[in-house]
């Protein structure tokens, strides 16, 4: 194990001649880029990092594992200020003496990242078993899709919950806080200004947003909270949508499986209630559904779908002044395993409230003996009743959930009424071979 302090600008080799290492963030407002080179090559300058690195401690924030495929040798430029990281060859013990949840929640652990879902229904029909969602009263049964498609979005709303695009292109520079085309005047109108949002790569492999703080020349904008994922502006395809042009929702990220169960994302610009069809073909599963571009309200106006191209059956559903959808549904990636610590279930009614009650059931299409999937078939891990009340179930031994398992959470109940459910635990990368 080693420990670097890395001067602001200058180039550090930390490892030499590996196929592994895993780096350990010491300084969690420091910026780090990252290069590798073959072993025995001529040391990168900080243009050359700066234009071909790539940024670290990303989706993880505190811990990231390099693997190579040959010997190389890792350089790292600090961005933003001095900075330490800790270098450890991969598979050593690890000692803490806190508790294994804060560490992962800290990001001390390589490969677990937190995990929370919630679930909430407004109006639970009585005596009928409904899976937990916001669109339960017109939809009480999620339904899976059954192959990977095109799908598509709208809102129900036409005045507010729209976005609108002022500048488009690919930049020809640019950095983790900025973005540069030399060949668009961001000045000129309409005119691109502080609280626009910048989003990079729509429909790629990599989409991702940030928001203007500074128009810093006709051709360079300053995004001084960086990108959503960490990534540069350079050499990417953008996208400027105008803040003060709606007040509602005007942009939303799906984060969705493919047909192998690998995850990936799009970022759609809202028209209203104009019907919008994705780019991406291959949705699979829809995991998380939330706006991250909004007007001077910061919420959506009306409702958003996620829905069947034939309008049928909706697939996640943000409701009117929520930002996120809460789908008590969800799929476990490829390579990944869901280790479930906590379940949360509540019910509330306004009639008779010391009489009435809701069992609350998470399930999944796992059998709970073996591990086999069962595809449609959906078994509960464990049931909980509630009166007018909430409840926390501390899981002593989690729920182990593998790869591609679908998980959902229903509830029937004696009366109507609204029901909510939360689940915590972590994911964690599978171990290879």
């Amino acid at each position: 194990m080693s420990v670097y302090s890395l001067t602001e600008g200058a180039i550090t080799k930390v490892a030499t001649s590996v196929t592994s290492r895993l780096l350990r963030n010491l300084s969690r407002d420091t910026q780090f880029l990252a290069m590798e080179k073959a072993t025995g090559e001529t040391a990168p300058t900080a243009v050359d990092i700066a234009n071909e690195g790539y940024y670290i401690f990303t989706d993880d924030f505190l811990t990231e594992k390099f693997n190579f495929d040959s010997l190389s040798d890792i350089y790292i430029m600090a961005m933003n200020g001095d900075g330490k990281i800790r270098v450890d060859a991969p598979g050593k013990p690890r000692v803490s003496s806190m508790p294994y949840l804060y560490d992962i929640s800290e990001g001390n652990i390589d490969g677990h990242v937190p995990f929370s879902k919630l679930g909430y229904t407004p109006s639970l029909t009585a005596a009928a078993n409904t899976d937990l969602w916001s669109y339960a009263p017109t939809q009480p049964v999620y339904l899976f899709p059954t192959a990977a498609m095109r799908m598509e979005v709208l809102s129900s709303d036409n005045t507010a919950d729209i976005g609108t695009i002022i500048k488009s292109g690919t930049s020809t520079g640019g950095s983790l806080t900025t973005l540069i085309d030399t060949a668009k005047d961001f000045t000129a109108a309409t005119a691109v200004a502080v609280g626009d949002a910048v989003i990079l790569d729509l429909a790629g492999t990599s989409p991702e947003y940030g928001y203007v703080t500074a128009v810093t020349s006709a051709t360079q904008l300053t995004i001084s909270g960086g990108f959503s994922r960490g990534g540069s502006g350079a050499l990417r395809g953008y996208t400027i949508v105008d803040k003060s042009a709606y007040a509602g929702a005007q942009a939303v990220e799906i984060t969705y499986l493919d047909g192998s169960y690998a995850e990936k994302r799009e970022i759609m610009v809202l028209n209203g209630s104009t019907v919008l069809p994705t780019v991406n073909t291959n949705i699979f599963r829809v995991n998380n559904f939330r706006v991250v571009v909004a007007g001077v309200n910061g919420i959506p106006t009306g409702n958003l779908t996620i829905r069947h191209l034939d309008n049928t059956p909706v697939y996640s559903y943000i409701t009117a002044g929520f930002n996120r959808a809460r789908n008590a549904m969800y799929t476990v990636p490829a390579g990944k395993t869901l280790y479930l610590t906590n379940f949360v279930g509540g019910f509330g009614t306004s009639g008779s409230p010391n009489k009435e009650y809701a069992r609350i059931t998470p399930r999944a299409n796992m059998d709970p003996t073996t591990g086999f999937h069962t595809n449609g078939i959906f078994y509960p891990s464990a049931d909980i009743i509630v009166q007018n009340t909430t409840i926390n179930m501390d899981l002593s031994i989690p729920f182990k959930l593998t790869e591609k398992t679908d998980v959902k959470v229903s509830a029937i109940a004696s009366a109507s009424g609204a029901v909510s459910s939360t689940f915590m635990g972590w994911l964690e990368e599978t171990e290879e071979a």
